[in-house]
């Protein structure tokens, strides 16, 4: 699996840039939301008017400052801007075990249910944070984001060539394997009702092994597949979306099989996967 990098148009190399500042996130996902087809516009206004009484329960995992939680209220501010509705959102669920990013995170979001280790999020009950108490997993999620670890298949992990590392995701092992392998036993749990799951990491995971062995990438979409997910992956760049940084990784937009059995649609469906 090789993930593709899109890239501007010559329309898009026209925009002014977009300063920085507390209303950037927003501004970013109006600027998207501008370059849309006019029938999806359309089609994404009617569906905010149809849901504005829904509220999503999203939930993180790894996220270390949950700034996917700034970029979807960005999000929904952007919607609201735009079409006058959008559907509200709680923040049910974070995970995060560095001591230091858990005390950043339950200050920034004092009632969110932080839990200590994902490897633990498979079970009826995790340990929390900063309390230690035993909670009870929310199976209500509708989105996840997770970033796992990238540590043992980054390019600046001298053993990351090795063929132990290049299989972590497929046994399930090392940092990397380890952590996805507990968001899956969290899917299998309590993943009944999520539609959405964006995981984020390292542009090396897509690196086939010796002899073009699989890639760690290669064993995240099988084993998701397994589960009746469908994955797209991206290789994205901040620098691309106007952020003056380096740091090229592969996003993965993941939707459950049963949606395009439902709607008709086939898996390279391309309006999906825009």
């Amino acid at each position: 699996m090789v993930p593709r990098r899109p890239q501007p148009t010559y329309e898009h190399n026209k925009e002014a840039a977009i300063g920085p500042g507390p209303d950037f996130l927003r501004l970013l996902a109006c600027r998207f939301i501008d370059r849309l087809p006019k029938r999806v516009r359309v089609e994404l206004g009617v569906w905010c008017y149809r849901n504005k009484d829904e509220c999503f329960n999203i939930g993180t995992m790894c996220s270390g400052t949950e700034c996917p939680v700034l970029v979807w209220q960005a999000w929904v501010e952007a919607l609201k801007l735009k079409f006058g509705h959008a559907p509200s959102w709680h923040h049910s669920l974070g995970c995060e075990r560095d001591r230091h990013k858990s005390h950043f995170i339950k200050t920034m979001f004092p009632k969110l249910l932080l839990f200590c280790d994902v490897l633990e999020l498979g079970d009826d009950e995790a340990t929390t944070w900063p309390d230690k108490f035993m909670q009870l997993v929310p199976s209500d999620l509708q989105v996840l984001f997770a970033g796992f670890p990238c540590t043992s298949a980054s390019t600046l992990n001298i053993h990351s060539g090795s063929e132990e590392n290049r299989n972590c995701v497929e046994n399930g092992d090392l940092a990397t394997g380890a952590v996805f392998a507990g968001i899956l036993k969290f899917l299998d749990k309590h993943g009944s009702k999520l539609r959405i799951i964006i995981l984020e990491n390292v542009l090396a995971l897509a690196k086939k092994g010796k002899n073009g062995a699989v890639s760690n990438l290669d064993s995240v979409f099988k084993k998701l597949r397994q589960r009746g997910w469908w994955a797209k992956v991206w290789h994205l760049q901040p620098r691309d979306n106007g952020t003056p940084a380096s740091r090229p990784r592969v996003w993965l937009l993941c939707a459950p099989l049963w949606l395009f059995q439902r709607k008709g649609w086939t898996e390279d469906r391309s309006k999906f996967c825009r």
